[in-house]
């Protein structure tokens, strides 16, 4: 956990250097509109919902509770793989037609590229999606922190192949496909990591996915099917707070919510990442028959670390908008609310790793499915009357209700009744692992303090 903190934390600095310099160089180079359809494919790739689909799920939890060199493991991640290669060849033929079609434009409006660079981009992200699955691998073997790593060249990938662009003196339509092109250099560099770290066989793996019938896989859909429910619902819950404000406030308070949220965002991405490895410690833990870490002195922890940045956020957090522009004037309590957001995301994300099993996925499902049309419910009406503070105000407030307090309750209730928690994949906590199962520290793995 500390690992992915730190991992996480100091991959902020080249992103953040990286992703300026790279948004420097299109617009000196190739002007406005160039850069408008970097951005808007970079955000086109951010909403296609078919890079995971919940399946990187079911690979997380075999390896966490079993090992990466268990025929379960394999299996799970040869089911993944299947369900991404139709998803990526589907996505790939709609992307071809749309732009055969010259329809790429009416979809994404003026500042939309080239039809077949966008097809082209859209084409080589789908080329991303299976090695993607190698950051469920590392997170279930106890490399996370590798994974962050890898994932903060990202954006430094990127600004290479702008530059190499320039000194190519080549066409500015293939600006497009450079945030794919980053996307998919970066999985194939953490999935031959997690061949070589935790030697984990996807060799075999990609040579055995076309033959379903010689080489069946798991059946994964009781876990990855609610994790893809949850995994649509969160975003959605929390963007659509500025489409609200679009709708039913002003223009300055849609900007006074864009920059406090950025400015909050390190601490939420920081969050998720140190709570990202209890996930498989609670697995393997639960494998043996144990509870797994104290979730008490986890909520003391997050939320300690949690009050102490957000408290330095809201000081200075008027500063920084009037610095980024002379129009934006957060004042307190606007930082504030998006503190006690970021307090109880400290508490529900460390919960929610604690509930990734059949039961507790599909509990924390359905309590996503009714945070959304609760949320933007309650964000309309107090956005009206109190602009930017209002969606996070209601967020605050359905999250903790919604999500926070029966999530509480289901964990404690099941404690309590003591009965075998379903693993997935066939496995209840409490059976036997398999000789050699949790080696992916070298026969040091901790997980089941």
């Amino acid at each position: 956990m500390v690992l992915s903190g730190l991992a996480r934390s100091l991959g902020f600095l080249p992103q953040g250097i990286a992703t300026l310099l790279a948004s420097h160089l299109i617009l000196g180079h190739y002007g406005a509109h160039a850069f408008d359809t970097y951005a808007l494919i970079v955000s086109v790739m951010a909403l296609i919902p078919l890079n995971n689909l919940g399946v990187g799920a079911s690979i997380t939890q075999a390896i966490a509770a079993h090992g990466p060199q268990d025929d379960r493991a394999t299996r799970a991640a040869l089911t993944a793989s299947r369900v991404l290669s139709v998803s990526a060849l589907s996505l790939a033929v709609v992307a071809t037609v749309l732009g055969l079609l010259d329809l790429w434009p009416k979809l994404l409006g003026d500042q939309a590229g080239s039809n077949a660079f966008t097809a082209a981009g859209i084409i080589v992200y789908a080329f991303s999606f299976v090695p993607g699955l190698a950051q469920s691998v590392l997170l279930a073997a106890g490399r996370n922190h590798v994974s962050l790593i890898v994932i903060s060249f990202q954006a430094p990938a990127a600004l290479v192949a702008i530059a190499l662009l320039i000194g190519t003196h080549a066409d500015a339509r293939w600006v497009i496909v450079v945030p794919a092109l980053a996307v998919l250099a970066v999985n194939l560099v953490t999935m031959a990591l997690s061949e070589w770290m935790v030697h984990f066989p996807w060799g075999r793996i990609l040579r055995e996915v076309p033959f379903r019938l010689r080489h069946p896989g798991a059946k994964i859909l009781n876990l990855s099917g609610p994790m893809l429910v949850t995994s649509l619902c969160v975003p959605i819950a929390f963007t659509s707070d500025r489409i609200v404000l679009s709708h039913v406030s002003t223009s300055s308070a849609v900007a006074n919510y864009s920059v406090v949220l950025q400015i909050f965002s390190p601490v939420m991405g920081l969050i998720v990442a140190v709570a990202q490895p209890l996930w498989p410690m609670f697995t393997l833990a639960r494998s043996r028959g144990q509870r797994g870490p104290g979730l008490r002195l986890i909520f003391g922890g997050f939320i300690g670390g949690t009050l102490l940045m957000c408290a330095a956020l809201v000081l200075i957090s008027d500063r920084l908008g009037t610095l980024i522009s002379h129009d934006i004037h957060l004042g307190y309590f606007l930082p504030t609310m998006m503190a006690l957001v970021m307090v109880v995301l400290a508490v529900a994300y460390p919960l929610a790793m604690s509930m990734v099993d059949p039961a507790g996925a599909r509990f924390a499902a359905i309590c996503a499915v009714i945070t959304v049309p609760a949320n933007i419910s309650t964000s309309i009406w107090l956005a009206r009357q109190y602009g930017a503070p209002g969606p996070l105000m209601s967020l605050f407030v359905v999250s903790v209700v919604v999500q926070v307090i029966p999530s509480l309750v289901f964990v404690r209730r099941r404690s309590r009744s003591g009965a075998p928690v379903e693993l997935g994949l066939g496995v209840s906590a409490g059976e036997p692992v398999p000789a050699g199962a949790v080696r992916a520290r070298g026969g040091r793995h901790r997980a089941g303090r």
